[in-house]
């Protein structure tokens, strides 16, 4: 064995590629197979199932191996099980804690301190600690709307710890005594020999009242954003819930931590408050404020307010601070409820399940934090109506209590929307992420989608079929939907509204690369795999049942642009067979719930039975041009082995792969900086590709077009190596060695290498707009970035550049292009990895009815579906 050589390639017996002997069948992935492909954009998916076998069978035992979901089972439109008993009984005995604390807080008297305020203190901590812990040991509680819920406990723990730590200051430093701005009875106050008594802890105060004002409005805040984001995710089901929140960070923090350094830094506004707290001053423009006498520091805070009734302890402060924004909040909260229930009664009957629950949820959140600020309104109300004595005391401690205990509605919010789990030490300490791939898009979006989904395909199955009879100068068509296994309505309120754009000009399109309408009709059918993309577009795609279309929503901005450009791209597509351009099919517009979704329907590029290994998206710019890891936790799928796995989990089983060593590796869409061979293909043939990309690169120019790339993606095959004995010139398979090897040499039995390349230009819908050229003044002028290679670049420049990185991949530079376009190849091979790689012998197969180049290595395969001319839609 170790005198016997590799086979040359040309004449090897026996190549099998990685899946040829996997008997499943190709498939359009479904939602659940997102995974970690965040950044794609347009056909930079394959919805087909991934996949390395070996040479007998494959080793892929993930999810890939489970058949394409229905339907009815790739959404949760089912309403959640009921609770479990352990809940209600925890409930009930939070409840019963709750009434003991107000007991407590209400009856027992401290001196000098509130009472009300520490035990509501007490039910509001440990509330907050029992959420927060629900939410850090079961991963399924991070489900949407959980984390907005989340965000709001822990602003109300910032309030507990503000309210405990004034009490716990007070008694420290100033004998338990009130912190005071403006007025001095029963207030901090130092002793000197000389000066007599000296007020103190003014600047202890100002800084409390900021904090407390943070705290409670940052709170309510959170709420509001739970009932903008339900308004959101019904107005436009394509919002995206991870931008949203970001906005809600920003909302929530920022004015809050505004109105708390406004009140801070306004005189007088900051002081003692009618809570025996520092928040805002109760008592500015008092115009008698005792001096600090043996009398007066031996009384309590009412000694200056006995004979103070009415407009001075309204407090005008907090109404403008707090209690106006939070009756606006209550307002938007029952406003947006009752819009919800309206907007939801009607849908498919589907996506009943996942409306109603919507609908319950909106409601129980809005009403419960309505009552709890009703209840306290009407509480304070009949405080400030009463005169100074034990029972307006005791009112106040009632107000006190009920404010402090905020943290208690969020328990009482978070076990309404989810179940009791006790959390283990275990399960908290924990950083395996392997049991649960959290969805963190709101159910009611899923749901909404899904209308969307079927609007849009019953509207482009009608559209095809009455285009037949349209006549040829009009270049719109309108249809009016209906919602499904409804009748006739007497109006036209539960009417969706389709439009058809230029239907003439994408049948011809769909003519030139032979997708008749049976077919066409036939792919939109069915769909599977819905996916709301993560990268700079935001786009919802789905794909249709056989994965031979895509449905891609666009901007009303492209979908404009699209329609002005119709009829010259339909006589550019037909008249250039061979363009590896995006295929569209046809662009739409559906009316819906008040707003307008554009979508084009567009030739899949990877809609082939070859397991696409390795994807490539190529731009010819080098910022930021590298593909991004997903985030920890995640779950994914081994490119090699076809596992899905946990990203970056310390299980044994998300650790190993069969295939390669090191672990698992995540099928990401990798880009130029990622790129480090050049493609493996004759000289002629990389020349007349080339030539193509060049004259498509061409036309999109002169339509003013930039930011497109070069999607490619590379099916790889495994040689089975034969060998020979030195002294025998013939082909021989390898048999086992007579005697024992003298060196190190051993033979391999397999050698990996790519057989296929798909390409195809893709994203040449965007033009160089003022956004763009914005977006390129912040990154140049701004952040300091190279500006030559960022993808936002004018079209010109961006057509130069882009040809020149074809032809370095393509390893033709020094055979084509002018004397500028070679400088300018120079300069971008001086700033990118080139590996060189030796050329085999090689075809390119147009494809008239697919939906791009398929590049073939040269290798013969032996193989079913693998002749060098044979290509698959």
């Amino acid at each position: 064995m170790e005198n016997a050589p590799y086979r040359p390639a040309a004449s090897r017996s026996e190549m099998k590629t990685r899946d040829a002997a996997d008997p499943r069948p190709n498939r359009a992935m479904s939602s659940n197979d997102s995974d970690d492909d965040s950044g794609d954009e347009e056909m930079g998916k394959q919805p087909y199932t991934r996949g390395r076998p070996n040479t007998l069978a494959s080793r892929g035992t993930g999810a890939g191996d489970a058949p394409p979901p229905s339907a009815s089972s790739r959404h949760n439109t089912r309403a959640p099980p009921s609770k479990t008993r352990r809940s209600l009984y925890f409930q009930i005995v939070m409840g019963l804690a709750a009434i003991g604390c107000f007991v407590l807080g209400v009856f027992v008297k401290y001196t000098n301190l509130s009472s009300g305020i520490i035990w509501g203190s007490v039910l509001s901590a440990f509330s907050v600690v029992t959420v927060l812990l629900s939410y850090a040991s079961d991963p399924l509680s991070r489900q949407h709307p959980n984390p907005l819920v989340f965000w709001r406990t822990i602003a109300d723990g910032f309030f507990v710890v503000r309210l405990l730590a004034e009490q716990f200051v007070r008694c420290v430093n100033y004998q338990c005594s009130p912190l005071c701005v403006t007025f001095n009875c029963g207030c901090a106050f130092t002793r000197d020999a000389l000066l007599g008594y000296l007020p103190a802890g003014n600047d202890t105060c100002i800084f409390f009242a900021g904090f407390f004002q943070f705290s409670l409005l940052a709170s309510e805040c959170w709420f509001l954003c739970m009932t903008l984001n339900l308004f959101l995710s019904l107005t436009n089901p394509f919002t995206d819930f991870k931008r949203n929140t970001r906005f809600f960070h920003v909302f929530s923090w920022g004015v809050p931590l505004a109105s708390a350094v406004l009140l801070a830094s306004l005189a007088d506004f900051a002081g003692y408050s009618d809570f025996d707290t520092c928040w805002t001053n109760a008592l500015r423009g008092a115009t008698t404020i005792p001096r600090l006498t043996d009398t007066c520091v031996n009384e309590s805070r009412t000694f200056i307010l006995k004979d103070k009734t009415g407009s001075l302890q309204a407090n005008y402060i907090s109404w403008g601070f707090f209690y106006v924004p939070m009756l606006v909040f209550i307002v938007v909260g029952l406003v947006v409820w009752i819009w919800t229930y309206n907007r939801l009664r009607e849908g498919l009957p589907e996506t009943y399940g996942v409306r109603k629950q919507s609908i319950d949820r909106a409601r129980f959140l809005v009403v419960a934090v309505s009552m709890y600020w009703t209840i306290i309104f009407a509480v304070y109300a009949t405080f400030l109506s009463l005169s100074e004595g034990d029972t307006k005391q005791r009112w106040k401690e009632v107000v006190n209590f009920l404010m402090a205990s905020k943290g208690y509605v969020d328990l009482v919010i978070w076990f309404q929307l989810n179940d009791l789990r006790v959390p283990t030490p275990s399960a908290l300490c924990s950083k395996n992420d392997q049991t649960v791939d959290v969805d963190l898009n709101p159910q009611v979006n899923a749901a909404l989608r899904r209308e969307v989904l079927f609007y849009t395909t019953s509207g482009i199955i009608q559209a095809v079929q009455q285009a037949e009879t349209l006549a040829e100068h009009e270049r719109v068509q309108h249809l009016a939907l209906r919602p499904q296994g409804t009748p006739p309505p007497s109006s036209q309120h539960y009417t969706k509204t389709f439009h058809d754009y230029e239907p003439h000009a994408f049948r011809r399109i769909r003519q030139c690369f032979h997708v008749d309408n049976i077919r066409y009709l036939k792919s939109l059918s069915s769909t599977a795999k819905e996916r709301l993309s993560e990268g700079a577009s935001g786009a919802f795609m789905f794909f249709s049942g056989d994965g031979s279309l895509i449905v891609k929503s666009t901007s009303p901005d492209e979908c404009k642009f699209l329609r002005g450009i119709a009829d010259a791209y339909a006589t550019y597509m037909c008249t250039h067979p061979s363009t590896l351009l995006t295929r569209f099919y046809g662009c739409h517009c559906l009316e819906l719930y008040g707003q307008q979704f554009s979508f084009v329907v567009m030739a899949n590029l990877f809609a082939t039975p070859q397991t696409i290994h390795t994807r490539f998206d190529i731009k010819g710019s080098w910022v930021n041009r590298k593909g991004g890891l997903p985030k920890r936790g995640k779950k994914v799928t081994c490119r090699h082995c076809n596992r899905k796995y946990v990203y970056q989990s310390t299980a044994k089983d998300d650790l190993n792969c069969d295939v390669r060593l090191g672990g698992h590796e995540p099928n990401i869409v990798l880009k130029d900086s990622d790129l480090t061979q050049k493609l493996k293909l004759d000289t002629n043939v990389a020349v007349a590709l080339y030539r193509q990309l060049e004259a498509d690169s061409n036309m999109l120019c002169e339509f003013g077009i930039m930011d497109y790339s070069l999607l490619m993606g590379i099916h790889d095959v495994e040689f089975k190596v034969d060998a020979v004995d030195d002294d025998d010139d013939e082909t021989t398979v390898v048999r086992p060695p007579r005697r024992v090897p003298r060196s190190g040499k051993r033979v391999a039995n397999t050698v990996v290498g790519p057989a296929y390349y798909h390409l195809g230009v893709i994203d040449i819908l965007q033009t160089w707009t003022l956004q763009k050229r914005m977006e390129r003044f912040v990154k140049v002028h701004l952040r300091r970035v190279d500006g030559d290679g960022l993808s936002a670049i004018a079209p010109d420049k961006y057509k130069k550049r882009f040809q020149a990185k074809m032809a370095e991949i393509l390893n033709v530079g020094h055979l084509i292009g002018t004397p500028q376009q070679r400088d300018l190849y120079t300069a971008v091979q001086s700033s990118q990895m080139d590996i060189d790689a030796s050329e085999v012998s090689g075809v390119v197969t147009d494809v008239h009815h697919g939906s791009g180049y398929v590049a073939h290595t040269g290798a013969n395969h032996h193989g079913e579906g693998y002749t060098a001319d044979h290509i698959h839609l």
